[in-house]
């Protein structure tokens, strides 16, 4: 072998060894599901266009006994508005649409407010329109079952929480507005116009716009969240296009990725409408069309993901380095952001930080919730309640309306406040039921016993009653228990809520702020959440 030949061999050994440390710590996840009976993952990376990674683990569907393999399709949840998006751009590119044109050009059900919120507020989550995800969950619905219908009656009834291009605040509702705009202007379903206009042009075969029930998908890879330590399938399809409704694969996601980096089918003017034309930008977040445009360390990222029961999906694009990055997964439980770090660190030429081995804690079951839940008291008057809610345990100290998590640890009835050193650990257990806890921090010891009933808390009586909202034409109602407020949705679900000071209560719904009239009688409340603000209801 001669000289030049001898250095090139080594060069592409060495190369190749570094290449395969470049995957170790993402391969470190994907071992971690090859071990569990459950769902899991799906990671491809590229770079400079060339697969340089490619790997999953798990299971597609758990009933049937289907491993998760590079042909398995996923829901992308929100990582889909950039494809809602895209259809946009395109349509201004065939002259049919203007992204300065008015909301109410398009949907004239809208109020008169929605003459000045543009096609670009919409895209740009800045046009202040409340999210219906949201207004869902406070009435108790579901939001996937919606129609389009239900949707348009419900925000054409509300205010905007601010004016159109003022800040920026993530609304489903704009690219919900957005699909209806597709399909008025083309004439087709945004499904048929992707597929005719993206999916097919870019050869992306698997790929498609899916309304519920999402039944003919073929090798759908079904979303799993584990409840009662069991893993259960979810329903996350939607009734109507919002702000998600794609699946994909590895390889159809490749495809737009590829093409994002080298133009080559949709050419440089629509990617700069994609990337760069018009965005938002704050020293919070930057967003063009359905895509974030974020710092990595010292890098740039281009890139979306998902959050919907079930499936928590990424797909990233790092100019500088022209790498891609694409995970997809059916784990609810799935820490998308530690598998994003382990897929591309080492390979962006940082040093990839190996996360602490930690002790697993021992996992509780509803029989475990039934054995520590009830009434505990301190002294004579120091009460509270132990009680499980939406999964976890959590503890509720009376006299100050605080409430903490606890979470379980490897020691059986031992668990830690959260955000704490404080152990409760619960003893005696007799008839099924733990009858005493104590609260271990350092060494202060301190002992609760349990008791059958809670006292009455009179200063949340004055709260009690039904509240309508004139806009959401929905009622809601509050009622006392053992001591607790709670907060009762249309559908009968119920909640206990958390006083946070004076006449303010927080809840898993967002922000309830109490009104009283010169004589001090409750008269409504404002709700107040992050993506849909000041939502008046009047006590009845």
């Amino acid at each position: 072998m001669n000289k030049s030949l001898l250095l090139a061999t080594l060069f592409a050994g060495t190369f190749i060894a570094h290449a395969q440390d470049n995957f170790k710590p993402i391969d470190s996840i994907v071992k971690t599901y090859e071990s569990k009976n459950g769902p899991g993952l799906s990671v491809r990376i590229l770079k400079d266009g060339k697969t340089v990674y490619n790997n999953h683990a798990g299971y597609a569907n758990l009933e049937k006994n289907t491993k998760i393999t590079d042909e398995s399709v996923f829901n992308l949840g929100s990582t889909s508005k950039q494809f809602t998006a895209a259809c946009i751009v395109l349509l201004q590119q065939q002259g049919k649409l203007n992204l300065n044109g008015n909301l109410r050009k398009y949907i004239p059900e809208f109020p008169a407010y929605a003459e000045k919120i543009t096609l670009l507020h919409l895209l740009t989550h800045t046009s202040g329109l409340k999210d219906f995800l949201i207004l869902a969950t406070i009435q108790g619905d579901e939001s996937e079952e919606y129609t389009n219908a239900q949707i348009k009656e419900m925000m054409v009834s509300l205010q905007p929480d601010f004016a159109p291009g003022e800040k920026w605040n993530y609304s489903n509702t704009g690219y919900w507005c957005l699909a209806q705009i597709v399909e008025k202007v083309s004439g087709k379903s945004i499904g048929e116009f992707a597929r005719k206009n993206i999916f097919k042009p870019l050869g992306m075969k698997n790929t498609a716009y899916y309304l519920r029930p999402a039944n003919g998908i073929k090798n759908k890879a079904t979303g799993y969240a584990k409840k009662n330590n069991t893993y259960a399938p979810t329903a996350p399809d939607e009734s109507a296009v919002g702000g998600a409704g794609v699946y994909s694969t590895l390889g159809d996601l490749e495809k737009w990725l590829v093409e994002m980096q080298k133009h080559h089918l949709f050419g440089d003017a629509f990617w700069k409408a994609m990337t760069e034309d018009d965005a938002y930008k704050s020293e919070e977040v930057t967003y063009t069309k359905g895509l974030f445009i974020s710092p990595y360390r010292s890098k740039t990222m281009i890139q979306h993901g998902g959050d919907v029961e079930g499936y928590h999906p990424f797909l990233g694009y790092f100019p500088e380095d022209k790498v891609g990055a694409i995970i997809l997964t059916n784990d609810d439980n799935f820490k998308r952001n530690d598998a994003i770090i382990a897929s591309v660190d080492n390979l962006l030429g940082f040093q990839y930080r190996y996360p602490s081995k930690t002790t697993e804690t021992a996992p509780v079951l509803i029989p475990d919730f039934m054995l520590y839940s009830g009434n505990y008291i301190l002294g004579e008057n120091e009460y509270v309640l132990i009680e499980e809610n939406h999964g976890r345990l959590v503890l509720t100290y009376l006299a100050e309306a605080i409430n903490a998590t606890l979470n379980p640890t490897a020691d059986p009835h031992r668990f830690m406040i959260e955000g704490t050193s404080i152990a409760m650990v619960f003893s005696d257990i007799k008839d099924g039921k733990a009858q005493k806890i104590k609260s271990i921090e350092g060494e202060e010891i301190t002992d609760f016993s349990r008791v059958e009933k809670m006292p009455e808390n009179p200063a949340y009586k004055v709260y009690e009653g039904s509240y309508h909202c004139a806009g959401l034409k929905q009622d809601i109602k509050f009622f006392t228990k053992q001591g607790l407020l709670y907060i009762k949705l249309a559908n009968n679900k119920t909640d206990w809520i958390i006083h946070t000071e004076g006449e303010d209560f927080g809840t898993k719904y967002g922000e309830i702020s109490f009104k009283k009239d010169a004589s001090g009688t409750v008269t409504g409340f404002m709700y107040n959440h992050e993506r849909a603000k000041n939502l008046e209801f009047v006590k009845q």
